[in-house]
C-alpha cells in the first residue's frame, strides 16, 4: 500500500475539504486501532481500496491485543 503512495498526486489532497480529510484521519485512526473492521459492510469499501493498491488486510478474527495502561509513575524516595 505504501509503495503507492510515492506516486500520489498529493495536489489532490489540496482540493479537499478539511472536514473529509479530518473524517478520513478518524477512519484511518480507529482501523489502526481495530483492524477488524475493514471486514464490516460498513468498511467493505476501505478494504477494497486496501487490496486495490495490493495491500493486505489482517484475518477478520485477528484483533489486536489491548495495550497494558502505563504504570503510575513511582515517586522518588525522600530524602534522610
Amino acid at each position: 500500500v505504501f509503495e503507492s503512495l510515492r506516486h500520489f498526486d498529493y495536489s489532490v489532497l489540496s482540493a479537499m475539504d478539511p472536514e473529509q480529510v479530518k473524517a478520513l484521519e478518524a477512519l484511518v485512526a480507529k482501523v489502526k486501532e481495530d483492524p477488524t473492521l475493514v471486514h464490516t459492510p460498513e468498511f467493505v469499501f476501505f478494504k477494497d481500496f486496501i487490496h486495490s493498491w495490493g495491500g493486505k488486510v489482517p484475518p477478520a478474527g485477528s484483533k489486536p491485543a489491548p495495550k497494558p495502561a502505563p504504570e503510575p509513575a513511582k515517586a522518588a524516595p525522600e530524602p534522610p
